[in-house]
């Protein structure tokens, strides 16, 4: 393909790594709000909970506190009660500051009916960030069993806010599990139980924890949690992070998730298309294949956190339902692939239960060797295409589900060696008299590295050209940017167009400097202070060659590195001729788990690498 052109929230001190500014804002912000906690008028009707964007411009935090997000989600509430006529309420009300930009995720909701019950819009509005005056409402589309709301043509910057209610008449406990970690930095977050009399329930934050206000009354209790200033949620990363929520529930019992897992396998789904079953026709391991390619390739919605819905028998599915199809399909073809779970609390510390603790579901996909079943199994998550391989980026990951007597059971997935997710950049390079580089350059990308870098099979300009930033951060003087693949992997290229040198002082000569390859991902590892798990062992390989002017007398830079540990190894060497320089280093992280002793091997590495990235190469010529 050729183109041509871990932090949860924070409950009362925000102060960690984001600054003095942001230490003062908060302070100046909690003062104010305890001397203006007079009632905040309700815009949009009573059925809103209350907010005031006038009251949030004074006092919180812009663009200059976020400089590099492209949106602050400036209120987050959360409000659970006992309908009228029974049943369950929950109430959600997000107010967001953005600007260009802005992922659209958080542009375009689509908000379904529950299960068993129906959402409501209340309110979708836009407001000027100038003024805080409201300057449209936005009306939902209803669609498909989902309510639509589009923001568009917005101001630069903008407010926005959007706020429903889901109504579910015959949910008889209070139960759920609210993330409290977003892509986007969220300055409050507020989640209220409001709990009829002499009714109780267990909570459980996690990864910190974090106490409620309970407010007791003759007519029933509120459970109130309020988080100021909550990081945004990077998984990302090459460190494997874990979200921050709040799961709550009138029940706690490692029988009753047990009970959950066999439910969400025996919902009633639609049967399987015939253009899903075709390759049965073949063999099994072709139908396998096919059937869940096809569903990986149908249309993928993306729904609010906690929605839950009965699973169409049509796409636009959400990844969890294209799997529990996939379960289901699969077994009326005679092949039995069991559901697993990433949990966000271990079984053995009894979560509270909801159905909402199963929201990171995988599968169990027998092998096959040729056209025999083998004993093995992979995971898969329907994050990439089903090649017949697990998916790359579960590598370590403890799951859950149901043993074949019923009983829980877990397993961790296998990781592979590092040399499995190797990920390597050759620059073949020429000088000229100026110092200008000028060259191709290729990366050849292998295993799990592929989707961590690029999302989609056949991705767009965009999202390659955004990879190759992740990887060269200071990037420029780049066009001819390609993408293939290839039987070793997936495979980029770009052309660099006369990078500038430097001239050295106080003599005939010049510095060249190589793109600098230094991955986001990898230079983060330098600035951790705990034992780390990582995502996958892996590879991290440079090689360059520059071929120098006919000017060029000499190389004043040679030499070599090695640091040689069982799991973390490091090296690197520049050797240089008359008209040409060869440089290359090598990193391999061969363990998932990097202990105390490990870390600051790793961190050493990572500052040799980048030193070796960086170096400037002198070259002499002659006068």
């Amino acid at each position: 393909m050729r183109f041509d052109e871990d932090a949860a929230g924070t409950r009362s001190h925000p102060c960690g790594g984001v600054g003095t500014r942001l230490c003062r804002l908060l302070v100046a912000w909690l003062l104010l709000t305890a001397a203006l906690a007079l009632p905040a008028a309700a815009q949009g009707g009573e059925e809103v909970p209350e907010y005031s964007v006038a009251r949030m411009r004074q006092l919180n935090p812009d663009f200059t506190t976020y400089p590099d997000a492209q949106g602050i989600v400036w209120l987050r509430r959360e409000v659970f009660r006992r309908g009228d006529k029974g049943g369950m309420e929950r109430t959600h009300l997000w107010v967001i500051l953005g600007r260009r930009d802005l992922d659209d995720r958080w542009l375009t909701w689509r908000i379904p009916d529950p299960a068993g019950g129906r959402a409501e819009v209340l309110q979708a509005c836009v407001y000027s960030f100038d003024t805080g005056e409201k300057l449209r409402d936005v009306a939902p589309v209803a669609e498909g069993g989902l309510q639509t709301v589009s923001f568009r043509d917005l101001p630069e910057p903008f407010v926005l806010a959007v706020a429903w209610r889901d109504v579910t008449p015959d949910a008889l406990a209070f139960e759920d599990l609210v993330w409290l970690q977003e892509a986007l930095p969220v300055w409050e977050s507020n989640v209220e139980v409001h709990l009829p009399p002499s009714q109780s329930i267990v909570f459980r934050a996690f990864p910190q924890e974090l106490e409620p206000e309970v407010r007791r009354a003759p007519q029933g209790s509120v459970y109130s949690w309020r988080v100021i200033n909550t990081a945004p949620f990077e998984p990302k990363g090459l460190i494997r992070s874990r979200r921050s929520g709040l799961a709550f529930s009138m029940r706690r019992e490692r029988a009753g998730l047990i009970r959950l897992m066999r439910s969400a396998v025996g919902t009633e789904l639609p049967t399987a298309p015939d253009a899903a079953r075709a390759g049965f026709h073949s063999s099994a391991e072709e139908g396998v294949k096919s059937l869940l390619n096809w569903l990986f390739l149908q249309p993928e919605l993306h729904l609010p956190d906690g929605a839950r819905r009965e699973v169409p028998g049509a796409a636009p599915w959400t990844r969890n339902e294209k799997l529990l199809l996939a379960r289901a399909w699969l077994a009326q073809e005679g092949v039995d692939a069991p559901m697993s779970w990433r949990l966000p609390i271990e079984p053995a510390e009894e979560p509270p239960l909801s159905p909402e603790l199963l929201q990171d579901a995988l599968l169990e996909v027998p092998a096959f060797h040729g056209k025999q079943r083998t004993r093995d199994s992979v995971f898969y998550d329907m994050s990439a295409p089903f090649d017949g391989g697990p998916s790359a980026l579960l590598q370590g990951e403890r799951v859950f589900g149901l043993s074949a007597n019923g009983t829980l059971s877990s397993k961790e997935v296998p990781a592979s060696r590092a040399a499995a997710n190797r990920l390597f950049a050759a620059m073949e390079l020429k000088m000229d008299e100026q110092g200008r580089l000028t060259g191709v350059v290729r990366l050849l990308l292998r295993g799990a590295w592929i989707p961590f870098l690029l999302r989609e099979r056949s991705p767009a300009e965009a999202e390659v050209r955004a990879a190759l930033l992740e990887l060269f951060p200071d990037l420029r003087h780049y066009e001819d940017v390609q993408c293939r693949r290839s039987r070793e992997g997936l495979e980029l290229s770009f052309a660099l167009k006369k990078k500038p040198g430097v001239a050295s002082i106080g003599g005939p000569g010049l510095l060249a400097m190589p793109p600098a390859f230094l991955p986001k991902a990898f230079s983060a590892l330098k600035g951790q202070s705990t034992p780390i798990e990582l995502r996958f062992p892996f590879v991290l390989e440079q090689r360059w060659t520059i071929g120098l002017p006919r000017s060029a007398e000499r190389i004043l830079d040679e030499g070599e590195t090695k640091r040689t540990p069982d799991r973390v190894n490091y090296s690197d060497s520049c050797k240089a001729w008359r008209h040409r320089v060869v440089g290359s280093a090598r990193c391999e992280v061969d363990t998932l788990r990097v202990a105390e002793g490990d870390l600051a091997l790793l961190q050493r590495c990572v500052a040799l690498w980048q030193a070796f990235a960086e170096r400037h190469i002198p070259v002499q010529l002659k006068r």
